[in-house]
This record gives C-alpha cells, sequence and structure tokens, in this order.
C-alpha cells in the first residue's frame, strides 16, 4: 500500500489465499484464478467468476438461463420454482449473517457533524428509537430477506438474566407492538394523525446478501403504519459504502 497507494492496492490485493485475482471490472464481474502456489494445494476448479447482478429476479432468470451456476439467499416465492427446475438443486443452511438497524443517538462521531452540521436526527430521543423497534414485524422481514429468521441480539442465547429475555426467535416475534410505537412517538410530542410525524432517514444497499431494497421498503412501510414519515435512499452497494459506511455518515 504504501507503494502503490490505497486506490491501486484496492484494485490490485496482495493475499495468501488459493485464488488470485486476474480481472476486475469493478461492481460488474469478478475473475479469480486458481493458485499453484497456494499452501493447501492448488484447487480443483480453475477459474471462480464473481458476477455482480444487483437484482434477486434478475439473479434468479440467470441461473434459470444457465448463465450462472449459483446464486445465494434465494427468496421464498422462487424456491419451488427453482427445485422444479431441471438441472438446479436447491440446498438450505443456517449463516452467520445478520441485517442490522442502526439508528443514531449522537451527533459527535463520524463525519456527520462536518457534512451536515447543527443536525439533529428524531432517534436521539430513546423513545423513538424504542417506537421504531416496536414497529417491526421481523418475521415479516426475515420472509423477505429470504432466508431470514427474527431475532433481537447479535445472539441467540445469553446466560446474562436481564438479557437472556431478548433472546431467541420468540422474544423477537413478541416484541412487535404498534400500539406501543404510536404511544411513545406521542410521548416524544409528535401527533401523526394530525399530520405531525418524526421525520426518519433510511439508507440501505440494494443488494448485499439478499434483498435489501425489499426488506428497506417493507421497513419503511411499517414505520409509517405507526405514523413516521421516512425518507427512504436506495444506493447500489458501491455508493452505499462510499456515501455511507466509508464517509463515517452512518455512525
Amino acid at each position: 500500500m504504501a507503494e502503490v497507494g490505497e486506490e491501486k492496492f484496492a484494485t490490485a490485493p496482495v493475499g495468501s489465499g488459493p485464488y488470485k485475482l486476474t480481472e476486475l471490472s469493478l461492481n460488474e464481474k469478478y475473475v479469480f484464478e486458481a493458485w499453484d502456489g497456494y499452501w493447501g494445494g492448488r484447487p480443483e476448479v480453475d477459474q471462480v467468476v464473481y458476477q455482480v447482478i444487483p437484482e434477486t429476479a434478475s439473479q434468479i432468470a440467470a441461473l434459470l438461463a444457465g448463465q450462472v451456476d449459483f446464486v445465494s439467499n434465494v427468496p421464498i416465492p422462487d424456491r419451488e420454482r427453482l427445485e422444479a427446475a431441471d438441472g438446479v438443486g436447491l440446498l438450505r443452511g443456517p449463516t452467520n449473517q445478520q441485517h442490522l438497524l442502526y439508528a443514531r443517538f449522537e451527533t459527535t462521531s463520524g463525519k456527520l457533524p462536518e457534512n451536515y452540521p447543527g443536525y439533529e436526527p428524531t432517534t436521539m430521543d430513546k423513545r423513538i428509537r424504542q417506537a421504531v423497534s416496536h414497529a417491526l414485524v421481523r418475521e415479516l422481514l426475515g420472509e423477505i430477506q429470504g432466508t431470514g429468521r427474527p431475532s433481537l441480539l447479535r445472539v441467540d442465547t445469553h446466560d446474562v438474566d436481564h438479557v437472556g429475555q431478548y433472546a431467541g426467535t420468540e422474544a423477537a416475534l413478541n416484541w412487535y407492538n404498534p400500539e406501543l410505537a404510536k404511544q411513545l412517538i406521542k410521548e416524544v410530542g409528535f401527533d401523526p394523525d394530525a399530520g405531525k410525524k418524526p421525520l426518519v432517514h433510511l439508507d440501505s444497499p440494494n443488494v448485499y446478501s439478499g434483498n435489501e431494497k425489499e426488506v428497506a421498503e417493507a421497513v419503511k412501510a411499517m414505520l409509517e403504519e405507526v405514523g413516521f414519515e421516512v425518507e427512504l435512499n436506495i444506493l447500489d452497494r458501491a455508493a452505499y459504502y462510499e456515501q455511507i459506511i466509508d464517509s463515517g455518515n452512518w455512525h
């Protein structure tokens, strides 16, 4: 990195894995070739092509057309159709990935003070963050994502009593309480029935591990149902990282 700089290093990475990057078309296609010098032995598959296809429907169409060999995070509505298709198999299994919804509660970190001076998000009030949490139908969000299941915590179980009560799928399902969400919004001083709604800005990548765009659209609808005004900003993955994550605007 010292020799070529961060930008060049990002397009010509140095690693020690079984494959080496031989072709890069940013946000389009990445080609990897098996490396003879890998310490664990040369892999059996000579070439791996990672094709970027943002829309899930397009991924499924490419699979059925034989243009790609596999896709991940198949939505529930498409599973039966894929299982019935000739030459297509469906594999199910657990994943270690989680969909997290970050809500800002301070304005001093990251580049928010620089990029949005004086801005105070409604989520600064804990009751607004609680209202957001109680408005989400996590079971439905999991179905929309395609492979997800409801969760309130990063772990399924926890030995600490005051944390353990929030662990597991049942706790996540019971957390949905739209009437409490509406009550919390009014406690802060808003009156959605009179047109005075708390505004939240929701940023999301269009795809990451499965149907992020559709999940974000469902979250928007759920929040609006309890009285929020939601400005949804869907970005492609590269733009999302550049504008939200890497820029420091999210934390």
